[in-house]
Parts: structure tokens; sequence; C-alpha cells
């Protein structure tokens, strides 16, 4: 079975042996047009990392900056890990955190590259439950750390 239907809204199982396009992403994440236009443009004042984090600055309109992300790309350096966001930092309320997800996904997925989550705090998770909603991620695992009792969950795009 390629994909198993948990509801209407969440896809559980393998992803689809079509991968999605960028337009597909634009579709899916922004479908009447709400978001903010943004863009991401690599940081050329911060030397490459050995680790493969890249730093992005978030540009919205008249590209003045509304933020700034810092992404571990591992397959940059030959690592065999997926991409995941380190860091992320821009105007809340405007939109332009769900925007900056969007473009990076879209920018991973021109690479054949898809996003991971890595452990997710109560902002990111609300990301990550609307990217499930849209239909481009799941959910792949569900940790429960025995110490704290905090749940850590992994998604990752399709």
């Amino acid at each position: 079975m390629l994909w198993g239907r948990k509801s209407r809204d969440v896809f559980v199982g393998r992803e689809p042996s079509i991968p999605l396009t960028s337009a597909d992403y634009e579709k899916r994440l922004n479908p009447k047009q709400k978001l903010p236009a943004v863009s991401l443009e690599q940081d050329t004042t911060t030397p490459p990392r050995p680790d493969g984090v890249v730093k992005f600055n978030i540009l919205g309109p008249k590209r003045v900056s509304v933020g700034e992300m810092t992404v571990s790309i591992p397959s940059n350096v030959g690592l065999d890990m997926p991409p995941y966001i380190v860091f992320i930092e821009t105007e809340r309320g405007k939109g332009y955190g769900k925007a900056a997800y969007k473009e990076l996904i879209k920018f991973l997925s021109e690479r054949g590259l898809h996003l991971s989550s890595g452990g997710t705090n109560t902002y990111s998770d609300a990301i990550w439950e609307w990217l499930v909603k849209s239909r481009v991620a799941r959910l792949r695992s569900k940790d429960t750390a025995s110490s704290a009792e905090t749940v850590k969950y992994r998604y990752e795009t399709i």
C-alpha cells in the first residue's frame, strides 16, 4: 500500500512515487495566495561550515530582511542525513515563518532533498502540523523522553 489514510487531511505511509514539484508545494501551502512573498538568500558573509550548516536571510517585500534561518544540509558535505532547520527567527504573526518554510521546502525539493523536523518546540510543532494538513509532510515517529515526559515529534516533507 502506497498511502494509508488516517483522516481526511493527514496521510501516513510511504511517500508517493512521483515527487512533488515547486508548483505542487505552492498550490498546497498557499492556495489562496495569502502568505507574504519572501525569498531566501544565502548569507555570503558567513563562511561555509564543514558540517553543512547554511545561513539564509529571509527577505520580504522590497527585499527587506524579515528574519533569518540557519539550516543544516549534511548532504552538502557528503553526510547521509536529511536537512533540518537549526534556527529560525522572523517577525511573528505576519506569516513570514510559514512562507520561509514553504520556500525552503521548494529549494530542497529542487535538489531532491526532504526537510526533517529534528526536535521540535511549540512554534515549530504548529508549522509542522500545518504542513501535514497541507499534505506536504508526514509524521515519521513520536518519541517520548522518559525523564522529562516530553513528547518530540519527527516529521518529514514528502
